[in-house]
């Protein structure tokens, strides 16, 4: 194996223990310490948070190679003159990248309350998603009314 070979082959698998450790650390996100909150209590009551937790992420690695057309050209040939400027011979070349990415998010979704009565769960709404789909909706429908009064 090159030299060449072997230090992309190295940086390849420095790039993939870093990737893991990043993979790990996201992956945290989904224990059931991070979708449960710790229980609060207060008298006989005791409160637990529910959340909703998302996690996507993608990884992509590529290596390539080649021995180049080493000896390949003489003097007079098509694309000598490139092989002339290297001694009658190509370089060889390698090379490799790898690329990622990732998101997480969570949001609270509902309250659980343990008492002596019974457990309750309450949800929790969030007014702004609520708000922005009665927007799109109604927006929704004043287009579709104008498209039917213009096709009348």
């Amino acid at each position: 194996m090159s030299e060449a070979m072997g230090r992309v082959t190295e940086s390849a698998e420095r790039t993939h223990e870093r990737v893991v450790g990043l993979v790990e650390r996201l992956t945290e996100v989904t224990r059931p310490g991070a979708v449960f909150g710790e229980p609060m209590s207060a008298g006989e009551n005791t409160v637990v948070t529910a959340s909703e937790v998302f996690l996507a992420m993608g990884y992509g690695f590529g290596i390539g190679g080649g021995a180049g057309m080493q000896g390949m050209h003489k003097e007079g040939d098509e694309g000598a003159g490139e092989a002339a400027v290297h001694g009658g011979e190509m370089p060889s070349g390698y090379g490799g990248g790898g690329g990622g990415g990732g998101t997480s998010k969570g949001r609270p979704v509902a309250v659980i309350t343990i008492n002596p009565a019974g457990v309750r769960i309450e949800p929790v709404l969030d007014l702004t998603k609520i708000g922005l789909a009665f927007l799109m909706v109604l927006g929704s429908l004043f287009l579709t009314m104008g498209k039917m009064r213009r096709g009348m």
